[in-house]
């Protein structure tokens, strides 16, 4: 029979460490975006903008 430990995050853990680093870079990537198309005057530049926040969700 086997028991469901639960697993402490620990950042010497490889999946950790790598879920992590995907967090962050998923929150500065939505942060500049996200502010980008509240600054921008250009229509023809938020395509960009919003090509990177849907390509962090697809």
């Amino acid at each position: 029979m086997s028991t469901n430990q639960h697993q402490k995050f620990d950042f010497t853990d490889l999946p950790s460490l790598k879920f992590a680093m995907q967090v962050i870079l998923t929150a500065a990537i939505l942060t500049l975006c996200v502010g980008k198309l509240t600054t921008i005057d250009k229509p023809d530049d938020k395509a960009l903008y919003w090509g990177g926040i849907t390509g962090l969700f697809a």
